[in-house]
């Protein structure tokens, strides 16, 4: 929604008001019957649907990755993990192989596992990663030590 409504507004009386007046049968009301659970899982499984294909398409190119954790105006911590290959057509793409809210602490082993976890998550083998990319926080130091250890 434009207006970053969030899900439970389809429980809502004015919500469903609206929705009622564009139904002409009364027997169709029930198909209308739905929560912000609902649509909170239809559109987390809509996101699956481009995550499959990232993955078909990424399987057979090295890779270069770039990543980086950090913390919002809201005191919670995001990290992000960028891919950047040339396809068959000599074409260099960038797609975005995970972001998130990072749940625990951003020590650099931490974000190691939490990248192995990604690279297995995609079936990456050792010839996909050709180098990593980070900036030169102590954090990070200690993440490209995780990650060459491995």
């Amino acid at each position: 929604m434009e207006e970053s409504t969030p899900f439970r507004a389809v429980e809502t009386k004015a919500f469903r008001a609206t929705v009622n007046t564009l139904v002409e049968n009364e027997n169709e009301h029930d198909m209308f019957k739905i929560s912000r659970s609902m649509m909170r899982r239809k559109i987390l499984n809509l996101g699956l649907l481009p995550k499959k294909a990232t993955k078909l398409e990424l399987r057979n190119y090295q890779c270069a990755f770039t990543t980086d954790p950090w913390t919002g105006p809201n005191d919670e911590t995001y990290t992000a993990l960028t891919c950047h290959y040339i396809n068959e057509e000599w074409e260099y793409l960038i797609c975005a192989v995970d972001f998130k809210v990072f749940h625990g602490q951003t020590r650099g082993q931490d974000c190691g596992e939490d990248a192995f976890n990604i690279f297995d998550d995609y079936k990456f083998k050792s010839e996909n990663v050709t180098i990593i990319v980070t900036d030169t926080t102590a954090s990070m130091i200690t993440f490209g030590k995780t990650m060459r250890n491995e």
